[in-house]
């Protein structure tokens, strides 16, 4: 006890040394731990936005064959531009033909791609893929009138209205959370 009491100028710093040593230690190791976390974070939100922006690039095109479609259905419809018969014929099955294709890959596009969605951008694709498909069962009972020239311009203007509606709405989502990708807060 007496060498302790006549050595503990020296033994003071060397226990402190070994708790700052620990110290310094635990600290870098957490520091380390931290680090690799926000790496795998990192890479990890690297990889759902490469896939969030697939689906932007992909459901972009798809939108951009199916608005000038609906325009030409309807337009072909309503007789706007004094096509022939034939040709409104030919218009329309052109369009509807594109609508066929486009609903089940923009469906299946968003089924795909969900996990990596937002929820708004989630909410209002889907919803575009229903006013699609309702446009398309509206064109085919509209079709059946096209022969008697018994066309609801009226409802044609509306069908054409609500479904180009959900599409902008749609595409609007996306503008507004590629907004957000860029300008973080």
């Amino acid at each position: 006890m007496n060498w302790l009491k006549a050595n503990w100028t020296v033994l003071l710093p060397i226990a402190i040394s070994i708790v700052a040593a620990i110290w310094a230690y635990i600290t870098s190791m957490r520091q380390k731990h931290l680090e690799d976390n926000l790496a795998r974070s990192k890479v990890a939100y690297d990889i759902i936005l490469d896939k969030e922006f697939m689906f932007y690039e992909k459901i972009d095109i798809i939108y951009a064959d199916i608005i000038p479609s609906i325009l030409n259905i309807i337009n072909s419809l309503t007789n706007e531009y004094d096509y022939e018969f034939s040709e409104r014929q030919e218009l329309i099955a052109k369009g509807f033909k594109v609508l066929f294709k486009a609903a089940p890959e923009l469906k299946r596009l968003c089924l795909t791609y969900e996990i990596y969605l937002s929820e708004d951008v989630k909410e209002y694709n889907y919803n575009a893929v229903e006013a699609i498909q309702s446009f398309s069962h509206f064109v085919i009972d509209e079709v059946q009138n096209l022969a008697s020239d018994k066309i609801d311009i009226t409802k044609c203007h509306e069908a054409k209205s609500t479904v180009l509606e959900a599409c902008s709405l749609a595409r609007f989502t996306i503008v507004f959370r590629l907004q957000q990708v860029a300008n973080p807060k």
